[in-house]
């Protein structure tokens, strides 16, 4: 049975919701800072 393999990894599915949602947010502060840091030398450096 996958389904008992992967909650039994993942926990509950409230921790996997929670989970899930912690790493998107982490993710997207992580992108939006990359994009901010790579967007300013890009606009000051001269093509």
């Amino acid at each position: 049975m996958p389904q008992q393999i992967t909650w039994q990894a993942m926990g509950t599915p409230k921790q996997s919701r929670r989970r899930a949602a912690y790493r998107s947010a982490v993710a997207g502060t992580i992108l939006g800072l990359a994009r901010i840091i790579d967007a300013s030398p890009q606009r000051r450096r001269p093509a």
